[in-house]
C-alpha cells in the first residue's frame, strides 16, 4: 500500500520476463498510428515451455500456453484496457480477453506494461482465424467493452478512472 492509501499494482510486461514456464521465447513489436488504431502492438512468440499451461473456461479445458503458441497484445493510446489474443501452433485462436486496467504505458527498452487487470473479459473463440474476422470482432466488442467500463465506474469509481 501506497502512503496516500492506494493499492500499488503490479505491471505486467508484455514480453514476459519472469515467465519461467517459457522456456525460449521470441518478442516482437510495433507502435501504430493509423485512423483505425492507435497504440502499440506486441508478438510474443513461445517456441519452449517447461510444460503447457491448461486453463478451464466455459466448461471447456483449453490449453493456452505450448511450444508454437504467439500471445498477440494490444495496448491502444489513451484507453483503460489491453486486449490479448492467444493463437496455438496453427495459428487459430484459442482464447482472447480485454483487460480492464488502471493505466498501461512504455517501460524499459521499449516494452508497454499493463497494471494488474481490475475486470477481465475472457473468450474461448471457435472459428477459424483470419485477420478480417478478428478485426470485425475486436471493433464489435469496443461498446460492450465501454459499457462495462462505464458499470465498473458506477459500482466503485476507484476501480476504473477514465478521466
Amino acid at each position: 500500500m501506497l502512503a496516500n492509501g492506494d493499492i500499488e499494482l503490479k505491471r505486467l510486461y508484455a514480453n514476459r520476463p519472469g515467465w519461467h514456464r517459457v522456456t525460449k521465447r521470441r518478442f516482437f513489436l510495433s507502435h501504430l498510428d493509423t485512423p483505425e488504431y492507435r497504440g502499440y502492438v506486441t508478438l510474443l512468440c513461445i517456441d519452449g515451455v517447461l510444460r503447457p499451461l491448461w486453463k478451464e473456461l466455459d466448461g471447456r479445458r483449453i490449453c493456452i500456453v505450448d511450444a508454437g503458441f504467439s500471445w498477440l497484445q494490444h495496448f491502444p493510446a489513451n484507453k483503460h484496457y489491453a486486449v490479448t489474443t492467444m493463437f496455438d501452433a496453427g495459428g487459430q485462436i484459442v482464447q482472447w480477453y480485454i483487460d480492464i486496467c488502471k493505466e498501461h504505458g512504455v517501460g524499459d527498452h521499449n516494452i508497454p506494461w499493463k497494471t494488474e487487470p481490475t475486470v477481465r473479459a475472457e473468450m474461448v473463440q471457435g472459428f477459424r482465424q483470419d485477420k478480417h474476422k478478428y478485426y470485425a470482432l475486436f471493433q464489435s466488442c469496443m461498446p460492450q467493452l465501454e459499457t462495462v467500463v462505464a458499470r465498473v465506474k458506477e459500482l466503485d469509481p476507484k476501480l476504473v478512472d477514465l478521466e
